[in-house]
């Protein structure tokens, strides 16, 4: 019965089952996911351990149902895409792919959710047939057919190397459904192709200026050092971790914002300008390559304190977090096992005086204690 192997094994086990991982680099992606999140058939992906076709296999072994091919994602006419709503097929990262009647065949990351395939169910009115595909593949169409801009922070590096999705219409075009209507009609229009990234050189044109703040700021419990240790002790996942930290300092500060750091480039994570969260800050990525203060930390691993040189990237970082220029930044790496994880940041009316920095290296010493927490429960696990 489909999904009843997913109570029995996990997928990183059946990777040391079936022998497309050792125990030691399985452990080295669970260290990899603690970290950068994301699911673990993206995290072998990244690592270079795995093909997609190895992930693809592993994914329908553990959830029971069929797999579906890449360029299967490529050309879905618009009739089908129409039956499930942007709303939820972000929600539960899903993508329709072919409508007969009331039987609607729905490609799934976690086709074992059986919360989201009945509300797909109920709002759809149909049967749904989940099928599974690799996440990567699930977001390149919820950002084709959907424009879901994907998450930079994990998912465009693995994209990148992945082999681009060439549309087959006329293949597709031949399939039939059960009852000898055509899946793709002749007179279906295909769907346009569109760019919603802006390149960096038309952010980088243009100076920050003041866009105003939100004006109506959200309220945000005010925390001690000591309360935000607690909640750390008590973290289940990275999200969480970022979460305590974006919302403490967005108490004190007028803006925080929370950065990952992954192949030299720092991928906008979470964020807070005014008590407002932004929540389109992870579609932000910075090159570490190119001169400002998230490289001038990263190059020297240590805290920053001071102005914000006029660089086109400064100028895209303080346009992506409200637009003003403020006289004072102060950025905290964040270094786990020797390795650059994250960059804090914060700014606003403040004084940032010398104890704060003392403060943000606590806080930075126990949100490393976190994630090596959390790394040693996912050891217990595989054990």
């Amino acid at each position: 019965r489909p999904f009843d192997s997913v109570m029995k094994i996990r997928l990183g086990d059946l990777f040391v089952r079936d022998k497309l991982l050792t125990d030691n680099q399985l452990e080295e992606a669970l260290k990899y996911q603690v970290l950068y999140g994301g699911k673990l058939g993206t995290t072998v992906l990244e690592m270079g351990l795995l093909s997609e076709d190895d992930v693809t296999r592993s994914l329908s072994k553990l959830f029971g149902v069929p797999t579906v091919s890449p360029d299967r994602l490529t050309a879905i006419p618009p009739y089908v895409i129409q039956k499930l709503p942007r709303q939820l097929a972000k929600k539960h990262n899903a993508i329709p792919l072919k409508l007969n009647n009331k039987r609607l065949m729905v490609a799934m990351a976690d086709p074992s959710n059986l919360k989201a395939i009945d509300e797909i169910a109920f709002q759809t009115g149909c049967v749904i047939h989940p099928v599974v595909a690799p996440e990567v593949r699930i977001i390149q169409a919820l950002e084709r057919y959907y424009q879901v801009e994907r998450v930079k922070r994990y998912i465009r590096p693995v994209m990148d190397d992945l082999p681009p999705q060439e549309a087959d219409n006329t293949a597709a075009a031949k399939e039939e459904t059960s009852d000898g209507n055509p899946f793709f009609p002749e007179d279906s229009p295909d769907l346009e192709e569109i760019d919603i990234h802006q390149t960096i050189k038309e952010h980088s044109e243009q100076e920050p200026e003041a866009w105003g703040l939100p004006e109506e700021p959200e309220e945000i419990e005010p925390y001690t050092l000591g309360t935000v240790s607690d909640r750390l002790s008590q973290c289940t996942d990275r999200e969480q971790i970022g979460d305590i930290l974006v919302e403490y300092l967005g108490g004190e500060f007028d803006c925080c914002a929370l950065f990952v750091v992954r192949d030299q480039t720092a991928y906008g994570w979470k964020a807070r300008t005014h008590g407002k969260v932004q929540s389109d800050f992870e579609t932000l990525s910075l090159p570490l390559d190119e001169p400002s203060i998230l490289k001038t930390v990263q190059d020297s691993r240590s805290y920053y304190l001071g102005p914000v040189p006029r660089t086109p990237f400064n100028s895209l970082l303080l346009r992506e977090l409200g637009g003003n220029i403020p006289s004072t930044v102060l950025l905290a790496p964040l270094v786990l096992h020797g390795r650059l994880v994250s960059i804090l940041l914060v700014t606003g009316n403040k004084e940032l005086t010398q104890d704060w920095i003392l403060d943000l290296q606590k806080l930075n010493a126990k949100a490393a204690l976190a994630f090596e927490m959390l790394i040693l429960k996912s050891k217990i696990r595989m054990m």
